[in-house]
């Protein structure tokens, strides 16, 4: 993820809660929060790996030197 790309996810997720908490105090701030998350969740779960995960499997042994 490119180092800009951060804040403004950050951003996204925030900016609408405080709206929500200052707009119509605790209770749409809470939800509109959870709803934040259960959307962060989605997408998450939603994604899959761009390539392998770890060390690639050998034998399993120790490398051999001549």
């Amino acid at each position: 993820m490119a180092a800009w790309k951060l804040p403004l996810v950050v951003a996204a997720l925030t900016l609408p809660i405080v709206a929500g908490f200052l707009t119509a105090g605790p209770a749409l701030g809470v939800a509109v929060g959870a709803l934040a998350i259960l959307g962060l969740l989605v997408i998450a779960a939603r994604m899959r790996p761009r390539g392998p995960i770890g060390e690639p499997a050998g034998d399993g042994g120790r490398p051999r030197h001549s």
